[in-house]
């Protein structure tokens, strides 16, 4: 009997990812969320550890992120990998999290002061140019508006960057340059 259990656990071991969300999504047995669980576990806690630094709060996170998964593994569609889209739930998940835990996080318009986005002709006032920097960076994906937030509003260095997105020092210097001259943009088009 243990042998047979172990036969089943090793043959659902070796299934594909997408095999196993079939699985789930048709079978009421758990050995096969199971499987997805333990295949991407540490992953996804390093995932939350890289992002929070906490290991209390990112194995909390963790279970979280593979609770949303398993209540929302009908929305998984098969256009990207399986390990992909759990990584975007993590992603997005932290971020919502830590923005809960600090909504009034809000500096004053001369936090903003090294971000180039300010033109040197007559227009809109400081204030003004903040406010329509906050609006506008809502209109960058969730990971350079979170970069850009923690760079000027937190003030992490480059070096605290590469750590929490786990990205190379060029990588983010390079991220953070195009995601100014985003910024820069759309101020310049919606003057």
């Amino acid at each position: 009997m243990a042998s047979q259990s172990n036969d089943r656990r090793i043959l659902v071991g070796n299934m594909s990812d997408e095999d196993l969300v079939t699985q789930v999504r048709t079978s009421p047995d758990p050995i096969f969320f199971e499987a997805l669980y333990h295949r991407y576990v540490q992953k996804v806690y390093r995932k939350c550890l890289s992002m929070t630094t906490s290991p209390d709060q990112a194995e909390d996170l963790t279970q979280d992120v593979f609770l949303k998964v398993h209540r929302n593994i009908e929305r998984f569609k098969g256009r990207s990998r399986f390990s992909t889209w759990l990584y975007s739930i993590t992603h997005h998940h932290v971020i919502d999290q830590l923005q809960q835990q600090a909504p009034s996080v809000r500096l004053e318009p001369q936090a903003w002061s090294n971000l180039p986005i300010t033109s040197t002709e007559e227009g809109p006032s400081p204030e003004e140019q903040w406010q329509q920097v906050q609006i506008l960076l809502k209109k960058l994906s969730p990971a350079d508006e979170e970069m850009i937030r923690l760079r000027y509003e937190k003030g992490l260095s480059i070096e605290e960057l590469s750590k929490q997105f786990n990205l190379g020092i060029s990588a983010v210097k390079m991220r953070l340059s195009r995601s100014r001259n985003r910024l820069k943009k759309l101020l310049e088009e919606s003057e």
